[in-house]
């Protein structure tokens, strides 16, 4: 009997600390787990702002900033992580919201993504959003939209970062929590495509080492096999999912 109520003590223990909370805003501002005052203009003052955390360990965490205007249903989201020195930096910000088309003369949705290059978050105010145009260029998937080409995290890389959601996503109201962005990848060895994230689901198609791709979203089976959704523009655009070894993505929301 004590042995089960140790397990279970145990298992306890360790579901409380996976949903530990390692960072607090309060009326004072930002506060790390062990009381640091990491920014003192993000609060939960009553505020035409409100900022929300997650996906946080001690090391990094994604700070998001939605807005609170009839005008506006901005919402923004920046990943810190922890450097050699302590200090928690983001390399990027991507913001959604949806707004006149001058050219459609319509609402319509927009996303943009500023390069912040390495920004500290004890750095960051209001107008590091302020900054940046949105971008409403986009294409129309099998099952979402794709903001394509709408920025690099550095001037010298090669790749393209682009911005999706499921139409799932957008009926039910589309937050930067369900964005996702990847720079543009290419595939490595032969890659078979799959009608589904399934090794059963195995089509006769194709991609070969050199094609270039743009991800869409990536999942991990039962098995633990990783598999990343694709978007292939040839002869005939290709929306599948290929195994994940095949490719190396980096999703920027990450």
């Amino acid at each position: 009997m004590s042995i089960k109520i140790q397990s279970l003590i145990f298992v306890l223990f360790c579901s409380s600390a996976d949903a530990m909370d390692y960072y607090k805003i309060s009326n004072n501002g930002l506060y790390s787990y062990n009381g640091e005052l990491l920014n003192q203009e993000i609060s939960n003052k009553p505020s035409t702002y409100s900022y929300s955390i997650t996906n946080q360990s001690a090391e990094a965490f994604t700070l998001h900033r939605d807005v609170f205007l009839n005008s506006s249903s901005e919402q923004c989201s920046m990943r810190f992580k922890q450097n050699q020195r302590g200090e928690y930096q983001s390399s990027y910000l991507i913001c959604y919201d949806e707004l006149i088309s001058v050219k459609e003369h319509k609402k319509l949705p927009a996303v943009k993504i500023i390069s912040l290059n390495n920004l500290t978050i004890s750095n960051y105010t209001e107008s590091v959003i302020a900054s940046g145009e949105y971008n409403f260029e986009s294409k129309s998937l099998a099952d979402g939209k794709l903001f394509h080409n709408i920025g690099k995290i550095s001037s010298s890389s090669p790749n393209n970062i682009s911005c999706n959601y499921y139409n799932t996503d957008y009926h039910l109201g589309v937050t930067t929590k369900n964005i996702r962005c990847y720079e543009s990848a290419v595939i490595q060895e032969k890659a078979y495509l799959h009608e589904k994230p399934r090794i059963d689901d195995k089509t006769k198609k194709y991609l070969i080492p050199g094609d270039i791709v743009i991800p869409l979203d990536e999942k991990v089976d039962d098995s633990g096999h990783k598999w990343v959704y694709v978007f292939y523009q040839g002869n005939k655009n290709i929306q599948m999912w290929v195994n994940g070894g095949a490719l190396k993505i980096r999703n920027i929301l990450q």
